[in-house]
């Protein structure tokens, strides 16, 4: 017989503006611990939001408030071509 392992997904990660300082944390930590502060992509710095999904697994995502090409972690955006947002977070 064989076993079943469960995997967990992992969350993708994004930075969080704590005390003037960008930290990298994990989506989900983002979501549940830092709702209210600033949250940039960790590639192109640009502005991003959480969003969740609530089904049987919840699973939360990022979402780029504005898309642009230079981000590779927008695919169906991305130009090849890496570049910081055009109105990326300092």
């Amino acid at each position: 017989m064989m076993g079943w392992k469960m995997v967990k997904r992992s969350s993708p990660v994004c930075e969080v503006k704590v005390e003037g300082t960008w930290l990298r944390v994990p989506a989900d930590e983002a979501h549940r611990n830092h709702r209210e502060r600033p949250k940039r992509c960790p590639c192109c710095h640009g502005m991003v939001i959480t969003a969740g999904s609530y089904t049987s697994e919840p699973r939360i995502s990022l979402q780029h408030r504005k898309l642009h090409d230079g981000c590779r972690l927008i695919p169906r955006r991305f130009n090849g071509t890496e570049a910081l947002h055009p109105e990326a977070l300092a």
